[in-house]
């Protein structure tokens, strides 16, 4: 069965992984360095990883390729590594899939390194998603998630240069970090944004990163009330705060789970962790699926 085929037909919700990044950084591997590029100098740790998510129950992995778009790379020095990069994370997550596990080609926002005033900025983004997502999809992906989009050019831009690349063959999730009423972070309401691209031919919808629990309830619920499309969530481990040279996650995984099981009363397909999640917040998450 495909993923494409499951996600229709499945009435239960599907675990997915936590955080990767986070996971990385908690295990020694410095923030200032390109994570990313992991995937070519130690894949065996990427590996491990993938490995971890699944024993704890996680269905859906996803590639390590978050932060492997060519203006993300090109911030350290690493845009020749583009190609290599992207194809790498497919292999090692692939060669740690079980049987029935689904592989995620994973995007990041593009927001950060395409500033607002920059002239042409929708076709610069809509261009670099086309790129990323090609690769992924070409090495043969289940799916393609672009995560933690913030404003409303950005999220246009995710879904045609997703879909450009993809030509129909690759389920295409898009997932936003909005504000808690649901509106992006360039103040486009949740209606609006909604609107603008569920006509647009994607497979689902996601929330993931920067929530406050407590808040998620209602804006899933706003959500799933206007859309018949799949939804995802994948909030962190609670609001980051800065400890010294570091940030701390405060919820721990039962903490974590509590406020998670509030949202398997709604019609959730995909769940999973975002920053500050490890193995043992999906092992949790599994108990209580």
């Amino acid at each position: 069965m495909t993923f494409q085929e499951l996600i229709i037909n499945n009435k239960k919700t599907l675990l997915a992984d936590g955080a990767m990044g986070s996971l990385l950084i908690e295990r020694g591997f410095s923030v200032s360095s390109c994570l990313a590029s992991l995937n070519i100098s130690d894949p065996k740790e990427i590996q491990k990883i993938h490995y971890e998510y699944q024993k704890a129950g996680a269905r859906i992995i996803t590639t390590h390729s978050f932060m492997a778009s060519k203006p993300a790379l090109a911030k350290q020095g690493k845009e020749s590594l583009f190609k290599e990069i992207n194809v790498r994370a497919v292999e090692n997550a692939r060669s740690a899939a079980f049987d029935n596990t689904f592989v995620a080609g994973n995007l990041g926002t593009l927001a950060p390194y395409i500033p607002l005033q920059e002239p042409n900025r929708e076709e610069k983004l809509a261009s670099s998603y086309y790129e990323q997502a090609k690769i992924l999809a070409s090495e043969g992906v289940d799916l393609i998630i672009v995560e933690t989009i913030m404003d409303l050019i950005d999220l246009k831009a995710a879904v045609r240069g997703g879909l450009s690349a993809i030509h129909d063959k690759t389920p295409l999730f898009i997932s936003i970090t909005p504000k808690n009423n649901g509106a992006l972070l360039d103040n486009t309401p949740l209606e609006s944004w909604l609107s603008s691209i569920e006509n647009e031919n994607i497979s689902g919808i996601g929330l993931n990163c920067f929530f406050d629990l407590h808040e998620m309830v209602p804006l899933v619920e706003s959500l799933t009330a206007r859309t018949k499309l799949p939804i995802c969530i994948k909030p962190n481990a609670g609001i980051p705060i800065k400890e010294k040279h570091t940030w701390v996650y405060p919820l721990g995984p039962k903490e974590f789970c509590a406020e998670m099981k509030k949202q398997l009363e709604l019609p959730i397909a995909i769940i999973g962790g975002c920053c500050g999640t490890t193995p043992e917040y999906i092992k949790e998450l599994a108990k209580i699926i």
